[in-house]
């Protein structure tokens, strides 16, 4: 009886993870290119605004992709989404000081590293919820060590904040 536990267990996972993984890549990449969109909002506020609410629904439809009750937890992700978007757009505009770079370059670096933020977000939840996790279970803290196990890595680097790789990571 222990061994047909497991090899159905084992069918189970072979199976509903492949079909999870290509539903939430998608929902991951249509937001990567709304926020990649909205970082070209002029006013920061209203842009640090679009990208809360986008990170807000990211989370939300991946939550509903996974069954992952979502209600209890919705002040704890808008609150998440605005200290991201607060980061991302420090660091965009970090980025208009950097002497020698054009203005349309850094422009465009801010729309990667809202796409970034967005595709490295996606990516944590989407993982997290696949081995198990809750919205209960995930924080701040275990976003930044993802993040930064995505760096030693590797796939988040210098060249992930050139717009054009950004481009070939949302359109594959």
């Amino acid at each position: 009886m222990t061994e047909n536990h497991v090899i159905n267990t084992v069918k189970e996972e072979a199976i509903v993870p492949p079909i999870h993984d290509e539903k939430a890549n998608k929902i991951i990449r249509n937001y990567i290119i709304a926020a990649t969109g909205g970082s070209f909002v002029p006013i920061p506020v209203v842009s640090t605004a679009v990208i809360t609410g986008i990170q807000f629904f990211l989370v939300r439809d991946l939550c509903k992709l996974y069954d992952i009750p979502f209600t209890s937890r919705k002040i704890n992700v808008l609150v998440n989404s605005a200290l991201g978007s607060v980061v991302t757009q420090v660091a965009a505009m970090a980025t208009k000081i950097i002497p020698g770079v054009s203005a349309p370059t850094k422009g465009l670096s801010g729309a990667a590293i809202a796409g970034l933020y967005i595709a490295t977000l996606g990516e944590f939840y989407k993982v997290h919820f696949q081995d198990g996790g809750t919205l209960e279970d995930a924080s701040i803290g275990d976003l930044k060590k993802y993040f930064v196990e995505e760096y030693k890595r590797g796939d988040i680097n210098a060249s992930s904040l050139n717009p054009i790789n950004v481009v070939k990571r949302i359109f594959g």
